[in-house]
């Protein structure tokens, strides 16, 4: 959300669900750089939670909070919204290989309020993800990360890189959590005190998590949905990034304009016909999958190392056709 300006019975709405997950409470000043208005808006927003909607608002000293005992109305949603919510589990089941009971759950909570035809298909979403394999280890692991992040605890985990045989631990204040479907990933950004600086953790390699009594305070202008816009996935750049620019063929300029890529992306015609396609991306790394799917169709223009790393992989993926057997013995 950032500094945009929202409407008040929305804003009243999202006032109300950070003051329930603050532990500690929330000073107006705090409330106000979240939502982009000034602290006597917050006031009268406070006032009119505790007044006009009956929700006890608490002070304690500068801090404001709702009472513990308090709970979260039920959600209301349009039609529409309902719809969006669907169409969000679903690309996010699409995009995740482990199974998160959760969203079977809210999907089945949908359906029930959602007229036929959706209804039902809904209900069957619901039923598809219950078929895939249980992982209780991911699900835990999720759960005390959500609740880490819902409640400001920080939490404990074993990682394992990628590239590494040894379990390290890290305390992790969780910040943020993001589904990756080209590698279809969960990921956590938050505040690592072994590294003393913001780092992203991939969920399927913590082999274990364990939520802690002790609490954090993320910074107030933190917002990861900008961070991310400079990322093909999940790896962003504060400082402006890398250009890349992909000549693709006629044969294919027709599919690469249907779609927004990056919010970055530059469409330019070629004399001929293609087009060259240009993005600033925070890592090329994620980009290498992508940019070899298109196999022929496509050559990497810049940056120089990028252009070798594909050429070097084309010229392998070509070796193992002309020299290799496997085709033979199957």
């Amino acid at each position: 959300m950032g500094l945009r300006t929202v409407a008040k019975a929305e804003r009243l709405n999202r006032i109300a669900a950070l003051l329930f997950c603050a532990r500690q409470g929330l000073t107006t000043a705090e409330l106000a750089r979240h939502f982009g208005v000034d602290q006597r808006t917050i006031e009268r927003d406070l006032t009119d939670l505790d007044l006009g909607m009956g929700m006890p608002v608490v002070q304690e000293g500068h801090r404001y909070k709702l009472m513990d005992t308090y709970q979260l109305p039920k959600l209301q949603i349009t039609l529409h919204e309902a719809a969006a919510l669907f169409l969000a589990v679903r690309l996010y089941s699409q995009g995740c290989d482990e199974r998160n009971p959760h969203a079977g759950s809210a999907l089945s909570k949908l359906a029930v309020v959602l007229p036929e035809p959706m209804g039902r298909h809904v209900t069957l979403t619901a039923h598809h993800l219950a078929g895939k394999i249980e992982n209780p280890r991911f699900v835990h692991v999720l759960e005390t990360l959500v609740a880490g992040w819902a409640k400001r605890r920080k939490v404990k985990i074993l990682y394992q890189s990628a590239r590494s045989e040894n379990v390290h631990e890290q305390v992790l204040w969780p910040y943020f959590l993001e589904a990756q479907g080209a590698g279809h990933a969960t990921y956590v950004m938050g505040y690592a005190e072994w590294f003393q600086a913001i780092r992203t953790f991939k969920l399927e390699r913590i082999t274990r998590a364990e939520l802690t009594n002790d609490e954090f305070i993320p910074p107030d202008n933190l917002d990861f949905a900008a961070k991310l816009e400079s990322s093909w996935g999940v790896i962003w750049n504060d400082h402006g990034g890398e250009e890349v620019r992909l000549r693709f063929t006629p044969a294919v300029t027709r599919r690469v304009k249907e779609t927004i890529w990056h919010s970055s992306q530059v469409i330019d015609d070629c004399e001929g016909g293609g087009c060259l396609l240009t993005v600033r991306v925070g890592s090329t790394l994620e980009m290498v999958p992508w940019i070899r799917g298109w196999g022929p169709e496509v050559e990497v223009v810049a940056p120089s190392g990028l252009r070798e790393q594909i050429a070097e992989d084309m010229r392998r993926a070509a070796e193992v056709y002309v020299n290799g057997t496997a085709a033979q013995n199957y």
